[in-house]
């Protein structure tokens, strides 16, 4: 896993990468995303900042992992891929 230099040790509050998000949260990151599943979506955000998007629709998504092309996730019982 890559960690950004967005995330330098400064005083103060830690920078909020997914507002909103409830529960545990499963999450993956790559050179320029974060990515992580709701209700509905695997959402992405850049690591440089920026507003979260939707990166793919999904019912209850738990993302796996990324490798240099594809973000992975579990739906219920599925194995889902998507091309970045």
């Amino acid at each position: 896993m890559r960690v950004s230099s967005a995330f330098a040790k400064t005083p103060g509050a830690p920078p909020s990468l997914v507002a909103g998000a409830q529960g545990d949260l499963e999450f993956a990151v790559d050179a320029a995303f974060v990515y992580w599943g709701v209700t509905g979506a695997v959402m992405r955000q850049p690591l440089a900042g920026g507003a979260p998007e939707v990166f793919a629709h999904a019912d209850a998504p738990s993302v796996r992992g990324v490798d240099d092309a594809h973000v992975f996730w579990v739906d219920g019982e599925l194995l889902m891929t998507a091309s970045k």
